[in-house]
């Protein structure tokens, strides 16, 4: 099968490490928890030394989990672009953030929803995860060409969740930084990944890197609301995690590195290029191409789920994205097939048999 999503890629912790690990843990030997006290810091400081000598790390389980854990020091009121994730807007409804404007980064307009506090913090995703697109510069020219919110101080936190690994390497976050602070007035800047997705890693590790804020509420973060929340997603997010876990460890023995790997990242360029000048060279039918600028592509089609099943049936994983009403008309609002494309899934040899199944739907 080919995985175009890399979400479900082969991670790259051979079985024998990791039956070493599970022995090591179960028979409680001090070996491991040095071992994995040992890695968490040398990673710890190589993060520091290529996103900026000023950040720090914090180490959560998932990004909704370790967002969550930052919120009692974050302002009470926030922004969001449209593009955001819902199990973190849910998150942040459950906790009883005051969201104050929409942005489209796509539109770049802004939609009020509250009054805009003097502090407040920004919720934006690096690339959005639905079209691919890097929509960092058109929320920041948008935020910074508002008369309201241009005057505004803010705390920035960025959802990096498909920014390393697919279109950036740790040593681009101080540039996703500086965008910020170039336009904006920034208080703390944010940036939170994990490793389940580009990175190859094991579900249950994600990475902070911030200059000022704290997670001091590990659990029990989620007051019950009544009131229909930002989005539409309602199950309980749990922000308890175990950083001893055998597939904890794991995520340091050989996906950390991918983080720094600017390498792979052209190579999974060129193959999201191979796809683009295929489809641009001869259209497919009742399938359109939303050509996203990092590694993945939106297709739309009148039936989404019959093209989803239709490239499930001849070996190839996609996601099936829902219409959303905060997006309305912009890419993604109404639906349709996620494609993501990394060189250490896929070669030149699985996007031509992927464009020759799209040619026979």
């Amino acid at each position: 099968m080919h995985f175009f999503d890399v979400i479900f890629a082969t991670r790259l912790t051979d079985s024998g490490t990791m039956y070493e690990l599970w022995r090591q843990q179960e028979a409680g030997s001090l070996e491991y928890v040095s071992r994995a006290e040992e890695l968490q810091q040398q990673y710890a400081e190589r993060l520091v030394d290529e996103a900026g000598g000023d950040m720090e790390t914090l180490f959560g389980f998932t990004i909704t989990s370790s967002i969550g854990a930052m919120l009692p020091t974050l302002p009470k009121s926030f922004v969001s672009t449209t593009c955001e994730f819902p199990a973190v807007l849910s998150l942040l409804h459950r906790s009883g953030n005051r969201l104050a404007a929409w942005v489209c980064p796509f539109t770049r307009t802004v939609t009020p929803n509250g009054p805009i506090a003097p502090q407040m913090f920004l919720l934006v995703s690096h690339v959005d995860y639905i079209s691919g697109r890097d929509i960092v510069s058109d929320v920041v020219d948008t935020l910074a060409g508002d008369p309201s919110l241009a005057r505004a101080r803010f705390t920035i936190v960025v959802d990096g969740a498909h920014g390393v690994g697919n279109h950036c390497t740790v040593r681009d976050i101080a540039d996703v930084r500086a965008a910020f602070e170039q336009k904006l007035d920034v208080e703390d800047f944010v940036y939170v990944f994990d490793h389940n997705k580009w990175l190859h890693g094991f579900s249950g590790m994600a990475v902070t890197l911030h200059t000022g804020v704290s997670a001091p509420i590990i659990e029990s973060i989620f007051p019950r609301r009544a009131e229909i929340g930002y989005a539409n997603f309602d199950e309980p997010v749990s922000v308890s995690y175990n950083p001893m876990l055998p597939h904890w460890m794991a995520n340091f023995t050989g996906p950390a590195d991918n983080g720094f790997d600017h390498g792979s990242l052209v190579v999974s360029g060129r193959l999201t290029a191979l796809f683009i000048a295929s489809a641009r060279q001869q259209p497919f039918v009742d399938v359109e191409v939303y050509e996203s600028n990092t590694n993945m592509v939106l297709l739309t089609t009148p039936d989404p789920g019959r093209l989803f099943h239709h490239l499930e049936d001849h070996g190839y994983r996609s996601h099936l994205m829902g219409a959303s009403r905060i997006r309305r008309n912009t890419p993604g609002g109404a639906g349709g097939i996620r494609l993501t494309f990394s060189s250490r899934s896929i070669d030149a040899a699985a996007v031509e048999g992927l464009v020759a199944t799209l040619r026979k739907f």
